[in-house]
């Protein structure tokens, strides 16, 4: 695993679940409805995260305030990864 500082000190339970596997059953199961808000979310961050861990000693010697517009944008892309997955994953991609 990791250490629990990985973690963000989330239970065990949490970090093993296999969030692909859950809507697997739930979509064998005839649900039709799954929110991903907290997903995308997720996605969202991790790419901003990575962005600023990628430019952390640049930003730490910046006095101007970075242009939002860059690292919102690397949140947009994992986000947009996460979806096409998503979309994949339901068996619904390129359904349009």
């Amino acid at each position: 695993m990791g250490r629990t500082s990985d973690y963000f000190g989330l239970p065990r339970w949490i970090r093993e679940y296999d969030i692909k596997a859950g809507f697997e059953t739930a979509i064998g199961h005839g649900v039709v409805k799954v929110i991903l808000d907290t997903d995308l979310q997720y996605a969202h961050l991790t790419g901003i995260r990575d962005f600023v861990l990628s430019k952390k000693d640049y930003i730490m010697q910046q006095v101007e305030i970075l242009r939002s517009r860059v690292w919102v944008r690397e949140g947009e892309k994992t986000m947009s990864t996460r979806v096409k997955e998503v979309l994949h994953d339901f068996n619904t991609a390129n359904q349009l």
